[in-house]
């Protein structure tokens, strides 16, 4: 797993699938990126997902490989839209803590 201590201010926000060329290399290496965002600040749809519009990025951005990640999240991968998702700032402080 990668953590990087800021967001690419441009990448996915609001043209998804344009990513700069840091980001680009790692998704082509088979990682996502998970987006903290607090949930509060957040707005979250009645099915509990939210959009680029609605998510309040707290500002950390952590990759980790796809195979990893459905492997820890009860998720499918043709659930998954874009190389990055949304998650709840609490699961990437877990996360954090995990790896070092």
């Amino acid at each position: 797993m990668t953590i990087e201590k800021r967001i690419c201010p441009a990448c996915g926000k609001n043209t998804p699938g344009e990513y700069c060329d840091r980001c680009q290399k790692k998704f082509n290496e088979g990682f996502i990126a998970l987006v903290s965002v607090d949930p509060e600040k957040s707005t979250v749809k009645e099915n509990g997902t939210m959009t680029n519009e609605n998510a309040y990025r707290t500002g950390e951005l952590l990759f980790i490989k796809k195979e990893s990640f459905f492997k820890l999240f009860d998720i499918s991968e043709q659930d998954v839209k874009e190389n990055y998702v949304f998650v709840h700032d609490e699961i990437v402080n877990v996360l954090k803590k995990s790896c070092l």
